[in-house]
């Protein structure tokens, strides 16, 4: 829930991962979505960044981790990436509306690639 979130200054907050729905995104008429909460913190300086890979990426990524996770098994990746187009997708489908800085980034190259290309827009 948006209202726990404490802000004791610094330069800003990372969500990883988050929102994953609509309604986190947005809220409904009892509670506020997590962009309008960061919207009123940080009025112009809200970024939302996709990683893109190709799914077979992915999954070989997934699956050659040193301690594999119950929800690395393919048939389980197969659900979560339903669900991502199910109820994540239609948040960046409708993000611009809100007027937030969005980028797509390339999350094939290495790790220190992917965050090189991040730090460029923030940068910007």
């Amino acid at each position: 829930e948006v209202k726990r979130i404490k802000v004791n200054g610094g330069n800003g907050i990372v969500f990883s991962g988050s929102p994953r729905t609509v309604l986190e995104a947005y809220g409904d008429e009892e509670r506020q979505g997590l962009i309008d909460f960061l919207k009123e913190l940080y009025p112009d300086n809200v970024y939302f960044f996709r990683l893109v890979i190709p799914y077979d990426m992915g999954e070989k990524r997934n699956l050659g981790r040193d301690t594999l996770r119950v929800i690395d098994d393919p048939e389980r990746a197969k659900i979560r990436t339903k669900a991502y187009k199910d109820s994540t997708e239609p948040v960046f489908n409708t993000i611009h509306e809100k007027n937030i800085k969005f980028f797509e980034i390339d999350g094939a190259p290495l790790p220190d690639k992917v965050f090189e290309s991040i730090k460029s827009h923030l940068d910007a």
